[in-house]
């Protein structure tokens, strides 16, 4: 047995072995992985996803309200002391109308008139807990506060109010103002991002009650937080934080709950996830893998060899190859040049042109770094045009290029460069619609009897030195 079939041999028992060996520990760490899992990605997705609709849902009824809040019409009529009630309520009608709102309202501070566009539908009263309403808002120190009507009806449908604080040019507050926008059922979206039911999500205030929920995978009602086992003493912690993700003991089984501020509801949104001690999406992979691993594992070996040697292929293909003209690089051109010079005894001639792009700086300055790009591209393939291969020509750094010519003496080299020149000075580059000119200067040499590559590099590039000192856009030789 070769060296190669041994290799093979000792991968594939130790493949096949090692599954083995994984396969019969794996249920006790997927448990693990999978718990980390949900808490690190899933969860804290879900809530993302969340987060992101609620916003966008209750975006557009919050700057609504702020704009009717920044009205200088409002403030007007107030100041102007109530006049003509039939104003406002034209006014609330109008945005009512308008934004397909449920409600429209404005509250005076200085009255306590309840304006709607209906008409003056009462004072508010500080006395009357359904009024409490505007004197927190009044007390709050945010610019709005987001209230939550439910339907009694219908549980699964609830109306948002934006109560907005109206404050004029001179920092008076002057009431709360704003629209209710029937929003479509929240506790369906909490299902949609739930589709397997395995979190329970849900709302809570600040302090703990539980405002709306998802479906209830809980036995007990939930009313509150402290409804849920275990989570009560964490209650605070969770809670006074924007962001919190921690681990409970929930009637024997360890929960874990992520919690995120909602600050345009001020509520907190709660996503909690119960641990399964025989959860199907472990069971059922590991069966699944038990049944095809032997037939997997031969497959894998077999890719595993393609794929490292398809891989290696492509690197060494990378490290010699420029990524912007795909040809040869410096390093990948070394090895070109030696394999030349080690062939020297049966390809005696030997020549080669150093070309350099001239005041390419200034096609920089002048039209970007890609337009640059895109000159050089263009001598690439200009080159291609007069030489007819580019499998000797190497980017040698920057605008510089390097061109071997095997085969060919001086004289049929300089007339190539002369060629190339000429192709140069009499081609433009398009780019964004702006016409590029561009000229190279040339250094041309032949290999000498008995010359190594390092003197054949200098003289190449010392050609090229006395072509630049010659005007450019010359070809020079050695």
């Amino acid at each position: 047995m070769n060296t190669k079939n041994r290799a093979l041999t000792l991968v594939s028992i130790f493949l096949l072995v090692g599954f083995v060996a994984v396969s019969a520990l794996s249920y006790w760490s997927a448990r693990q992985s999978l718990s980390e899992q949900v808490i690190s990605e899933v969860v804290p997705l879900t809530g993302v996803s969340i987060y992101s609709k609620i916003k966008e849902r209750l975006m557009a009824p919050i700057q609504i309200s702020a704009l009717m809040a920044q009205d200088t019409f409002v403030h007007d009529w107030v100041n102007e002391g109530e006049l003509q009630p039939s104003r406002m309520q034209r006014y609330l009608a109008e945005i009512q109308q308008r934004n397909n709102a449920v409600t429209s309202f404005f509250v005076s501070d200085k009255t306590l008139n309840y304006y709607h566009p209906n008409g003056v539908l009462k004072q508010v009263d500080k006395s009357h807990p359904q009024d409490k309403w505007y004197f927190a808002v009044k007390q709050s120190k945010q610019d709005y506060v987001v209230n939550i009507d439910l339907d009694t009806r219908d549980l699964q449908s609830f109306t948002v109010f934006i109560n907005y604080k109206v404050v004029d040019s001179d920092g008076q507050y002057l009431g709360a103002i704003g629209i209710g926008l029937s929003v479509d059922s929240v506790t369906q979206l909490l299902d949609e991002n739930n589709p397997h039911q395995q979190f329970f999500i849900f709302f809570a205030d600040k302090q703990g009650e539980v405002m709306l929920k998802g479906q209830n995978v809980i036995a007990n009602p939930i009313n509150h937080m402290s409804d849920i086992t275990g989570l009560a003493q964490h209650q605070q912690a969770l809670l006074s934080r924007e962001k919190m993700v921690m681990q409970f003991n929930l009637n024997g089984q360890i929960a874990h709950i992520n919690s995120r501020y909602i600050p345009e509801l001020g509520w907190y949104l709660m996503i909690m996830h119960t641990e399964k001690p025989w959860d199907s999406r472990i069971v059922k992979p590991l069966l699944f893998n038990l049944l095809i691993g032997f037939s997997v594992s031969i497959l894998v070996i077999a890719v595993v060899f393609y794929t490292l040697k398809r891989y290696q292929r492509e690197l060494e293909k990378m490290a010699v190859t420029d990524k912007l003209t795909g040809v040869a690089n410096r390093h990948g051109f070394e090895h070109i040049v030696k394999r030349m010079f080690a062939n020297a005894k049966t390809k005696p001639v030997c020549s080669a042109i150093l070309f350099d792009l001239d005041d390419f700086k200034q096609i920089n300055d002048s039209y970007t770094h890609l337009a640059g790009d895109r000159v050089i591209c263009d001598a690439v393939a200009l080159v291609e045009d007069v030489y007819g291969r580019v499998d000797t020509l190497a980017r040698w750094g920057g605008e510089e290029f390097i061109l071997v010519l095997p085969n060919v003496n001086l004289p049929q080299a300089l007339k190539i460069a002369e060629d190339i020149r000429q192709k140069f000075a009499n081609s433009r580059s398009l780019f964004n619609q702006q016409s590029i000119t561009f000229t190279a200067s040339f250094g041309v040499v032949q290999q000498q009897p008995g010359e190594d590559l390092d003197r054949f590099l200098l003289r190449l590039d010392q050609a090229l030195y006395q072509a630049k000192q010659s005007g450019k856009n010359v070809v020079y030789s050695q």
